[in-house]
């Protein structure tokens, strides 16, 4: 008998189920590198503008008010500052910064600093 040249539909069906057990885990692999990419980012992100919101409490205690939002292009971040005598230092006041996203679902960064003495 002669072998015929060509492709059978078994062959294309196994090769379509492996390909497909294949891809599953690469996609979920870029999926989940992209997600923790993007939260790294905006987290790093929250760092840099609570540090520079920590500076200015520095500075001038007491100038910033209490929450408010990030002008753009960090609208999605908005911010909260704690004030409160320090448990182990009453003279101190410690200010804890805290940087979230615009919903206030996720808290991405918490800063403290001693800012001046209690008067």
């Amino acid at each position: 008998m002669k072998k015929e040249a060509g492709i059978s539909l078994l062959e294309v069906l196994f090769t379509a189920m492996v390909l497909v057990i294949l891809a599953v885990p690469i996609i979920y692999g870029l999926q989940r590198t992209l997600k923790l990419f993007t939260k790294a980012n905006n987290t790093t992100t929250a760092v840099y503008l609570g540090e520079d919101l920590l500076f200015e409490e520095i500075i001038q205690p007491d100038k910033l008010e209490d929450k408010g939002e990030f002008p753009s292009p960090f609208n999605y971040y908005s911010w909260e500052i704690k004030r409160e005598p320090d448990p182990d230092h009453p003279e101190f006041i410690k200010a804890t910064i805290i940087v979230k996203n615009t919903y206030g679902r996720e808290k991405y960064v918490f800063l403290s600093t001693f800012t001046k003495e209690k008067e």
